[in-house]
């Protein structure tokens, strides 16, 4: 999503036309009529919303790689601090560097307790179903046109209605007072 607008108490978001129609359907004019079937705009295709689980599990599994590695330096670090025939500077310097690590260790600890299993149980439980992941519907979106203007741009927009509770509490986003009046 490019922007998203507010009027009111409504909130509404910009993208592409290509992104929330797609190209399977016409190029023509779109403007949403209450009485006919909404275009639903997803914050996650099924294919996405996989990509996103499975990057969630992959970064939990990483550090999990990561913390074994670790774990193997501290303890020869931990050897080398108990072993009588090595001198005193390489030991604090063994000591520093199983410090390091360890710090290291808690932080991908932390990580995977307290961010990313958190963020995969909401994701699994609030995200699952595709109806779970309709953050609103098109409004209005003119079809795709090449060398529109003077400019010669390409317009390729959509304008949809946001539904604000998918966003949760206390969302402000981008946010922008244009000071206008729009009606869609």
């Amino acid at each position: 999503m490019a922007l998203y607008l507010k009027e009111g108490d409504r909130w509404l978001g910009v993208s592409c036309r290509h992104v929330l129609i797609g190209s399977k359907g016409p190029n023509a004019d779109y403007i949403y009529k209450r009485s006919a079937l909404a275009r639903d705009v997803l914050l996650l295709g099924n294919r996405a919303y996989g990509d996103l689980v499975e990057s969630i599990k992959v970064a939990v599994g990483d550090r999990g790689i990561d913390i074994e590695i670790w774990t193997e330096q501290i303890e020869g670090y931990k050897v080398e601090e108990e072993d009588p025939d090595v001198g005193a500077a390489e030991k604090a310097e063994a000591a520093r560097s199983r410090a390091e690590i360890e710090a290291l260790v808690n932080k991908a600890k932390q990580a995977i307790e307290q961010e990313l299993k958190p963020l995969l149980d909401r994701v699994e439980k609030d995200w699952k179903t595709i109806d779970n992941r309709v953050l609103g519907h098109v409004l209005r979106s003119p079809p795709i046109g090449l060398c529109v203007g003077k400019e010669r741009f390409t317009e390729d927009w959509a304008v949809f209605h946001i539904d604000k509770d998918k966003l949760g509490q206390g969302y402000k986003g981008n946010v922008i007072d244009l000071g206008a009046f729009l009606t869609f």
